[in-house]
């Protein structure tokens, strides 16, 4: 798992020069930081999703609100890095 998520990164290294790869690497790690926020609240819908599949009640609720919280927090975390992108950047990479 952990190759598939950074084979792009290691492209990357190999041909382009050190400022970009290291420029596209800190992109990547904040891009995966998206991801793994709002991949937490879609594993806790998992549950929840079983139990009413079960019992045969309707789905289609649940997967809305799923899909709006993982929506809304990728929404939110993307305007967080256009809007404030040096705060962003110096709690990704502080040495920068």
């Amino acid at each position: 798992m952990t190759l598939l998520s950074n084979t792009d990164i290691i492209l990357v290294r190999h041909f382009f020069n050190p400022v970009v790869s290291g420029q596209y690497a800190a992109l990547s790690l904040m891009g995966k930081a998206i991801f793994v926020l709002h991949n937490t609240s879609t594993y806790s819908f998992l549950p929840g999703y079983g139990i009413k599949k079960e019992r045969k009640e309707r789905l289609f609720r649940t997967l809305m609100l799923a899909s709006g919280i993982v929506v809304g927090i990728s929404a939110i975390l993307s305007a967080v890095y256009f809007i404030v992108p040096e705060l962003v950047l110096k709690v990704f990479l502080p040495e920068a």
